[in-house]
């Protein structure tokens, strides 16, 4: 009997460290943890976790980025595919698993193709890492617009493109420019202190004041581009 007892014990205090436990220290951590925790504990949805530095004197986007891409279209995967804005992206590195990969800029300048190592089973993931600077300026077309002494920016970082029954959806890429799977967000944008930044959107932001610059961090689950606005509030 005093065995059995102890043994029912041993339960409850296992049940209550992996059930009540991690409830009370994520309702401990502040608005940011609890969403980075989130992010990092939901297994079942491609995540993207984004650093970018726009900078309007120099006309320049610097990005750096991990998606963590869960091989779902029900195939054994050999390449990756992400849609960038043509001719105004130098990609600098793309990494997977923390190991350089190779990757080539397709169709018309606008698609990254990562090369794997090895073939990426269904249901596997491969956490990519990709650094770039992007180049805004009048080249850009309806992708960047200013005026006002605003930027808008509509597509600046790479996004999967969707995958159908038929495959990667390359040739379709146009019709998915403001599609793609739905994914989790973490962004964190800097821009110069004098520039503010506006979201179309009910999206929750967490604005950190810093010298010179304004840190802005936007978690998000979207399907979609994130278009965002700067402006010039000294001008």
């Amino acid at each position: 009997m005093h065995k059995v007892i102890i043994i029912l014990i041993k339960k409850i205090v296992l049940l209550f460290i992996i059930t009540v436990f991690p409830l009370g220290f994520y309702l401990y951590l502040d608005n940011e943890a609890q969403t980075v925790f989130k992010l990092n504990i939901d297994a079942n949805i491609n995540k993207y976790v984004v650093e970018v530095e726009i900078n309007p004197d120099k006309n320049e986007i610097n990005y750096s980025g991990k998606i963590n891409f869960i091989n779902k279209t029900g195939r054994i995967q050999e390449k990756i595919y992400l849609y960038i804005y043509p001719n105004v992206a130098n990609i600098h590195e793309v990494n997977i698993n923390e190991k350089k990969v190779d990757f080539k800029v397709i169709g018309k300048s606008d698609i990254l193709m990562i090369i794997l190592r090895n073939p990426l089973k269904c249901e596997e993931a491969a956490n990519l890492q990709i650094n770039y600077t992007l180049t805004f300026g009048n080249n850009m077309y309806h992708n960047i617009e200013t005026g006002n002494n605003s930027h808008e920016f509509k597509i600046w970082f790479p996004m999967l493109l969707p995958h159908e029954k038929e495959g990667w959806q390359i040739e379709n890429r146009h019709k998915y420019m403001v599609y793609t799977e739905k994914s989790r967000y973490s962004i964190k944008l800097l821009v110069p202190k004098q520039y503010k930044l506006q979201l179309n959107s009910t999206r929750k932001i967490i604005k950190k004041e810093l010298t010179e610059k304004t840190i802005y961090y936007i978690h998000e689950d979207i399907n979609s581009y994130l278009p965002i606005i700067i402006k010039n509030c000294k001008k």
